[in-house]
């Protein structure tokens, strides 16, 4: 079933990473850009780890990394959790070694470790990394209509005289979907709740993978059966 992901920790929290390199700091695992990358220092591929403190204990239901260099081949790619800095009450449990990585783990700790380590490289990169402390799974009964897939981003330019010229920027995911017969309850969730999320991480069932980014709902209608319609429309951040 689909699910959105929402309650964002990272920004709030304290991170420490191993190792830096200039003008690749740490902070940037929870910007909006993925284009912003936290990098080790060069030559630094081994056990190389982001703390991510608290400051008290929460419950973090979903994992999500992208915007890595980390490939199959890597011998280490981990998160683990505790009460303590060295976050040895839970893991390490293994990440997905691919460019994103997601894992649901349901867990509550006030620390959260990820550890790296390469086969080979000069140094672990990654665009973000971050933890959301809820999951909402849609009744699949109610979802209509999907229209999903990618689109592309271009950055038009107009010369002095008029022409246009076009940059290709990125590819991006995009989802538009309509849900009918939804009750009050589901809607007040998605609307005071969810809905004031600045960004979510939304699961497809079909394609089977979350994907991080904006979120935007419709005002709902009400139908003869005093149920709700609504539309949502998602896009991921790059």
């Amino acid at each position: 079933m689909d699910k959105l992901a929402y309650g964002k920790t990272v920004a709030d929290a304290t991170l420490t990473a191993s190792s830096t390199k200039a003008s690749y700091e740490v902070r940037h695992i929870y910007d909006l850009s993925q284009g912003n990358k936290w990098s080790t220092a060069d030559g630094d591929i081994t056990a190389e780890t982001i703390l991510i403190d608290h400051g008290a204990a929460k419950n973090i239901q979903l994992v999500f990394i992208d915007g890595t260099n980390i490939v199959s081949r890597d011998t280490l790619f981990t998160i683990q959790a505790g009460t303590t800095a060295a976050a040895t009450n839970y893991g390490p449990v293994a990440l997905p070694k691919d460019t994103k990585s997601w894992l649901e783990i349901n867990q509550t700790y006030r620390y959260f470790l990820v550890t790296i380590t390469k086969a080979s490289g000069t140094n672990i990169e990654i665009g973000r990394v971050e933890l959301f402390q809820n999951i909402y799974t849609f009744d699949k009964n109610y979802q209509i209509d999907r229209s999903s897939g990618t689109i592309e981003v271009f950055e038009d330019k107009a010369g002095r005289r008029g022409q246009i010229s076009r940059k290709f920027l990125y590819q991006t995911e995009r989802r538009i979907w309509n849900f009918l017969n939804v009750t009050k309850t589901q809607i007040d969730l998605m609307k005071k709740t969810i809905g004031v999320e600045t960004e979510v991480a939304l699961y497809d069932d079909e394609e089977e993978e979350y994907y991080y980014g904006i979120m935007d709902l419709t005002l709902p209608t009400v139908n003869r059966c005093e149920k709700r319609d609504f539309q949502l429309s998602f896009t991921e951040s790059q």
